[in-house]
């Protein structure tokens, strides 16, 4: 079956997005981050959670290691570009047909 997406869907779907409307990003960022283990650190058998802002990305691995940016501005940054390059693909997606399928067919 040959369907238009709603573009006035798509709208309100691109505005939840950039508008953080009922959502917050960094509530978004913390279960991501919680639920893979992503600052899960042992030592010595014990196991504690990293803070973002206590992690930095560095260049080099000797006293003269630069600092790049603290791990927590490089995902909350990475982050929205994410989001906005998926807001930027659904408008392109706008008002072009597509097919569904239902299962069996």
């Amino acid at each position: 079956m040959d369907v238009k997406m709603d573009s006035n869907t798509i709208d309100v779907l691109i505005n939840f997005i950039r508008n953080q409307e009922g959502w917050s990003m960094r509530e978004l960022r913390d279960d991501l981050i919680d639920e893979g283990g992503l600052m899960k650190h042992n030592i010595n058998g014990t196991n504690f959670t990293v803070s973002l802002d206590e992690c930095s990305v560095i260049w080099g691995c000797d006293e003269d290691a630069d600092d790049i940016c603290l791990v927590e501005d490089l995902i909350n940054d990475y982050g929205w570009k994410l989001l906005m390059s998926v807001c930027n693909m659904l408008e392109s997606f706008k008002n072009q047909e597509c097919f569904l399928y239902k299962d069996g067919e």
